[in-house]
């Protein structure tokens, strides 16, 4: 994939967990192509990124310090791997601040209703954690995290971390549909962009789903409930081109479905969004 020279660039990557080689390999080839990250370029990982994975902070400083180091500007989004940034803001909330904008970012190429910031790690900002309205580029959109440990039992089984808040309860699912609608039919015309790390079951790549599970014992309804979300942004605007950015499948695949483009990003790849 090309990558331009352009400034106020934004990248899309996925399920990097925990490692930021793929990361490196992107930045290595945008050196090799005269076009080197800088700090008005934004990377949003779209779940797993890592950064809140364990329970103790310990375990999670070292992954923060290298993705603040990075030479752009790091957005995250929380995966069913990832703990909730509102859990670790409530235990020091004297060591995060809040925001809405990117540091040094026009607001109009990218910001979000809510962020959390981290002061030790002044680069990395965390998506509000199940829904938040962004700006991408001029085009309103969502954020939508969360998804379903489809190896749930076997981390239980074998004493491996697992979040019991890895997707939104169907309290949080009422009021995302809630805001939707009223994003809809107030203040913004249209929604344009969503990010999220589940699919909606439309978009779902089966081919992919390779562990060797019990099909009856995986919860897919986060997927069924983005899909009503998908239904109602091609019902309600049915002459807006919509994109839709995911991960946690570990394929690139693009889908399409009426005015909706879907794109699952895979490990180690990129997406770069214009």
């Amino acid at each position: 994939m090309i990558i331009s020279k352009d400034r106020n660039r934004i990248f899309l990557m996925a399920d990097i967990h925990g490692q930021v080689d793929g990361i490196h390999a992107v930045l290595d080839k945008a050196q090799r192509n005269g076009c080197s990250f800088c700090q008005d370029d934004i990377l949003i990982i779209l779940g797993d990124h890592g950064a809140l994975y364990y329970p103790n902070e310990k375990g999670n400083r070292r992954l923060k310090k290298k993705l603040n180091d990075l030479p752009c500007k790091v957005v995250l989004l929380k995966g069913n791997h990832d703990g909730t940034v509102r859990k670790a803001y409530a235990k020091k909330p004297d060591a995060w601040y809040t925001t809405a904008r990117v540091e040094g970012i026009d607001s109009k190429v990218f910001s979000a209703a809510r962020m959390f910031v981290e002061k030790d790690f002044p680069n990395i900002y965390y998506l509000d954690d199940y829904f938040t309205p962004i700006t991408v580029f001029g085009k309103d959109g969502i954020a939508l995290g969360g998804a379903y440990s489809v190896d749930k039992y076997y981390r239980l089984e074998n004493g491996f971390i697992w979040h019991e808040d890895e997707q939104p309860d169907e309290e949080t699912r009422t009021e995302i549909m809630r805001s939707i609608d009223h994003i809809l039919k107030t203040y913004l015309s249209k929604v344009e962009i969503v990010l999220s790390h589940e699919a909606p079951i439309s978009f779902v790549p089966y081919e992919a789903c390779t562990i060797p599970v019990e099909q009856d014992s995986v919860d897919n309804s986060l997927s069924f409930f983005y899909d009503d979300i998908l239904q109602k942004l091609i019902t309600e605007q049915p002459s807006v081109d919509k994109e839709w950015y995911f991960g946690h499948y570990h394929i690139n695949k693009t889908t399409y479905l009426d005015s909706v483009k879907g794109t699952c990003i895979d490990i180690g790849s990129f997406v770069e969004l214009r």
